[in-house]
């Protein structure tokens, strides 16, 4: 049976939707930047045999700067993301962070493909009232730390639409899939080496206990390893609009294994705001022709 490269990224979205509530508990201990670096710190560390391969090295010199770039780019969508999930829960997390199905039309133009239809601004209209109801920034007795993790994983989404472009983009012109995850991954801990200094030491903080260190090792070694470079083969084939269908899913996931793992679910008004995120999110793409490019 031929490998189907949307089953692979339905792959990737259900691992995503693993990594939630792995992260929650992993924060119980240490701090969002702590973890990040760690746990691509040791997703580098199984990329490193690469280094060995005389063609995988010279794919790694040709890719150089883009696939750093995307690296730089998970810098930032994996720390944001993190950050939220210290103040709000897993699932309320995932359903903002998925409004990046939403964001990936209105990139269209900027990465030269055609501009967002009528469907997709009627989506992010259905997304801002979903967001309204989810993050509801008019309910007083809310936080401002939690009010700080909303805006935080709507960072993370704008980050994540950019990303599915540059990443597409990459993949179709031929790079290596292993030396984009290498990249991918190593751009990340660079990223953290030349910004350690100016951070405060609170991103820091925090004592690894045994379950932390499971939770960052499996986000690490199962998950981030695996799924960029699943992501680097499968979206060659895949166009930047279907991607982005198919990782909406990541939020339910989110939610299945939130609840199941650690017991974290939406509030009432939680789960209203997810279904209208859930509209916005496979609205425009249900109605139309879904383009897929031929696997080179």
């Amino acid at each position: 049976m031929a490998f189907s490269p949307q089953i692979g990224l339905l792959v990737v979205a259900v691992c995503w939707g693993v990594s939630f509530p792995l992260i929650r508990v992993a924060l119980q201990s240490v701090s969002a930047p702590k973890f990040v670096f760690v746990r691509f710190a040791l997703a580098g560390l199984a990329f490193l045999f690469v280094l060995f391969l005389p063609k995988i090295r010279r794919e790694i010199w040709r890719i150089l700067l883009p696939g750093l770039g995307i690296g730089f780019l998970n810098y930032f969508i994996f720390t944001s993301q993190t950050l939220a999930m210290e103040t709000i829960s897993g699932p309320r997390a995932a359903f903002i962070t998925g409004s990046y199905v939403v964001f990936v039309p209105m990139l269209c133009r900027a990465f030269g493909r055609p501009s967002p239809s009528r469907m997709d601004w009627v989506s992010v209209v259905f997304a801002f009232v979903g967001l309204s109801i989810l993050a509801n920034p008019f309910y007083s007795e809310e936080s401002v730390a939690m009010r700080t993790g909303d805006l935080f994983a709507v960072f993370c989404s704008l980050c994540v639409a950019v990303k599915i472009h540059t990443l597409t983009r990459l993949a179709v012109s031929g790079a290596g899939a292993v030396a984009t995850a290498f990249l991918q991954v190593w751009g990340v801990v660079l990223l953290y080496a030349l910004t350690y200094p100016v951070l405060p030491a609170t991103w820091f903080s925090g004592e690894w206990t045994g379950i932390a260190l499971v939770c960052v090792a499996s986000c690490a070694w199962g998950i981030s390893v695996g799924t960029f470079y699943l992501q680097s083969i499968c979206q060659r084939a895949v166009s930047p609009h279907q991607s982005a269908l198919i990782y909406s899913l990541e939020p339910v996931f989110a939610t299945i294994f939130s609840f199941l793992m650690i017991g974290e679910q939406l509030t009432a008004s939680g789960f209203v705001g997810a279904a209208f995120i859930l509209t916005a999110q496979i609205l425009p793409y249900s109605l139309r022709k879904l383009p897929v490019t031929a696997h080179t």
